[in-house]
């Protein structure tokens, strides 16, 4: 019986032990790590009732976004979605974050340089609105020459 339940354990982890390989795989060809985080929690954003301003993870996250951005080398433009960056995160749905989301949205416009156009959405990240912004932004840069009409990303770059 034991054995059985052990090899069952065994059996049920080899999609998951073949899934971290194919993810390593790709971390290695991409020579980058995508990491997620979660804004549900008071540490990723939350109001200090003392100073009355956001503090968190979120809050961080908004600088290190805004001083990249400021580093672009052509024109840079953040699509700012205000009801949520992530699917999980809509609103009524469980892990919904209200406080660490706005503390993200008050803080990206003081992060951003200069430079840096802010549109602020009343969408969703996965809203066909937010989509056809960032289409709109790309229309603008091919008209604007920034981006050359018809360029495609080959699979090999």
């Amino acid at each position: 019986m034991i054995r059985t339940l052990v090899l069952a354990a065994l059996l049920g982890l080899i999609p998951a032990l073949a899934q971290a390989d194919s993810t390593l795989d790709r971390i290695k060809d991409r020579g980058t790590v995508a990491i997620g985080i979660r804004i549900n929690s008071t540490a990723f954003g939350s109001l200090d009732p003392k100073t009355n301003s956001y503090q968190g993870f979120n809050i961080d996250l908004a600088e290190e976004i805004g001083r990249r951005l400021g580093e672009a080398r052509g024109p840079a433009v953040l699509l700012l979605p205000r009801h949520g960056i992530e699917g999980w995160d809509r609103a009524g749905g469980p892990l919904h974050d209200p406080e660490g989301l706005a503390a993200l949205v008050d803080e990206m416009p003081r992060a951003l340089a200069p430079a840096t156009r802010l549109v602020a959405l009343d969408a969703h990240i996965n809203d066909d609105a937010f989509a056809q912004a960032a289409l709109d932004v790309l229309d603008q840069w091919v008209r604007e020459g920034v981006v050359p009409p018809g360029v495609r990303r080959s699979d090999d770059e």
